[in-house]
């Protein structure tokens, strides 16, 4: 299709077709090949590379065909800039963020924890396809209408999900989208206590109690505490037979 759009662009305004057309397949696939190299060789990717090797190959395949150099290598630079620079612009992982300390793109207590204390506010998106929900309840998800909501209290969190699932999303709620699946809702990361009115809240307060982080400001020694936050999820479906 860059071939094929360059190719058309360059007949229209006087310069060649063919020179075109193969300056712009070349830098797209080199533009390619650039990218998944530094993803690959572990250091990610770069728009001025991308650019830059683009720009050249589009050059080069220009002097190869005898064509017009300075032509392949603008088709080149429009090709690997307009088209694949700019997607690593603004198509970049919305999910990894530096909230992720370990890399392992999954947000866990620690991470949820420092976030809360450091991250003033600012709400975080995490991949719902790395969160093991499994011990969520089938049987009350499977008798749950379609459009109705289910919602995981804290203390039903610690005894049925697996732990680091529990302290880091546990009140959870969930809509039922289908026969077999359910959504994630996003929810406030926070450490709110409820009134002790009864057994239930006077659990999930102590859980909270023990659970509360307090940061210390370096230098001074200070404590302080932290700011709520929104947590955003991204591939939200669950499929209720593969909860167990």
């Amino acid at each position: 299709m860059h071939s094929i759009s360059q190719g058309i662009i360059s007949g229209i305004t006087g310069g060649s077709f063919e020179t075109s057309f193969v300056s712009a397949m070349v830098s797209s696939v080199v533009s390619s090949g650039v990218q998944l190299g530094g993803v690959a060789a572990g250091i990610g990717e770069s728009s001025a590379t991308t650019i830059l090797f683009g720009t050249a190959s589009g050059a080069i395949a220009a002097k190869l065909t005898n064509g017009n150099v300075w032509q392949g290598a603008a088709v080149g630079f429009f090709v690997s800039a307009l088209n694949h620079g700019a997607h690593q612009m603004i198509q970049k992982d919305p999910i990894k963020k530096y909230w992720d300390t370990n890399g392992d793109n999954k947000l866990n207590k620690s991470e949820a924890d420092n976030h809360w204390l450091n991250g003033n506010g600012e709400p975080i998106t995490v991949d719902n396809r790395f969160i093991d929900w499994s011990g969520l309840n089938v049987e009350k998800l499977k008798a749950l209408k379609i459009g109705g909501t289910y919602a995981i209290e804290t203390h039903e969190a610690f005894i049925h999900l697996k732990y680091e699932t529990a302290a880091t999303y546990g009140g959870t709620s969930f809509i039922k989208t289908g026969v077999n699946t359910i959504e994630v809702q996003d929810q406030m990361y926070h450490y709110n206590y409820r009134n002790n009115n009864s057994i239930k809240n006077i659990i999930r307060n102590i859980m909270t109690r023990v659970g509360l982080p307090v940061g210390q400001r370096a230098g001074t020694g200070a404590l302080y505490s932290g700011t709520d936050y929104k947590i955003h999820y991204e591939n939200r479906s669950i499929k209720i037979s593969d909860l167990k």
